[in-house]
């Protein structure tokens, strides 16, 4: 398993942002759902993963971010995804996957778009 993914988890804003950086692929696909799956089975329900230090995602990759982002769903959460650029948003764009896993500019974007209540309604796309 390759050691260059790297999630980390902080607050910002009153929300859980986790800082997605490195190349995530086959290799540490599986480690990348299992962190953000964590993050919301501990009662985190809503998610940013921030993207913009992100150096490729393959296939892989995106079916784990699928995958939690459904199990994020089940839990009355979500999973947006913020900061995309280059190959990796041109990836999400290729595969339509961001029109299933919202997508944002920025995480601040991201972070905006949630409803000051938390049930994660938002009017941005």
């Amino acid at each position: 398993m390759r050691d260059d993914l790297m999630l980390r988890v902080e607050g910002v804003e009153g929300c859980l942002v986790g800082r997605l950086s490195g190349a995530t692929d086959l290799s540490n696909a599986v480690r990348l759902e299992g962190q953000v799956r964590n993050v919301v089975e501990l009662g985190e329900r809503h998610l940013v993963v921030d993207l913009s230090e992100t150096t490729f995602l393959d296939s892989a990759a995106l079916a784990a971010l699928v995958s939690a982002h459904h199990r994020a769903t089940v839990l009355g959460g979500s999973i947006r995804l913020a900061g995309a650029k280059g190959p990796v948003r041109k990836m999400l764009a290729v595969t339509r996957l961001d029109e299933i896993l919202e997508h944002h500019g920025d995480v601040a974007a991201a972070v905006a778009a949630l409803s000051p209540d938390g049930d994660g309604v938002s009017t941005s796309a």
